[in-house]
């Protein structure tokens, strides 16, 4: 989980903290700047690993992985997607996040063709579904969705070359 918020102040972040609590099947890795000592010190007690550094782009996709990113800056994403640019990770990759097309529709285009051309281009080909929005959380996880390349897309290597802007 990225770009996560502070749990103890933000409600929807208590609701992640939730969520990713009641886990039991899988590995959590975790980061957000804005973590306090008292954030930390949740995290560790609910058994999630604290991401070091910065955060951005030590995340490898190595194998099937979830990357459960709500409300994240476009630029978190884009360095997640630099960070992991090939058919072999972006096919184990399943993104829980704002939709990538919104941010690309929502700011100006040579914005995004100068700073995050991987959103850029993986916007025109991802599969996008919308998460319901939670009765009792409406504003959690609203324009959230689980996004992925689906198995129809016949991508090659090659697709995933430089990014138009941009390095691979």
């Amino acid at each position: 989980m990225l770009g996560f918020g502070k749990p103890s102040i933000i409600r929807k972040c208590s609701c992640s903290v939730g969520i990713s609590s009641q886990n039991e099947y899988f590995k959590i890795s975790i980061y957000d700047p804005v973590f306090t000592d008292e954030d930390r010190s949740l995290f560790e007690q609910l058994g999630i690993r604290l991401l070091e550094g910065d955060g951005l782009g030590v995340v490898a996709i190595e194998g099937p992985t979830i990357l459960f990113m709500p409300h994240c800056h476009w630029d978190l994403y884009e360095d997640i997607l630099r960070a992991n640019w090939s058919l072999n990770c972006m096919e184990n990759a399943v993104f829980i996040c704002n939709h990538f097309d919104n941010y690309v529709q929502n700011n100006p285009i040579r914005l995004f063709k100068e700073k995050a051309p991987h959103i850029l281009k993986i916007a025109t080909i991802i599969t996008s579904v919308p998460l319901p929005a939670s009765p009792d959380w409406p504003f959690a996880f609203n324009s959230i969705s689980t996004q992925y390349i689906s198995e129809k897309e016949t991508l090659s290597e090659s697709w995933f070359g430089k990014a138009e802007g941009g390095t691979s």
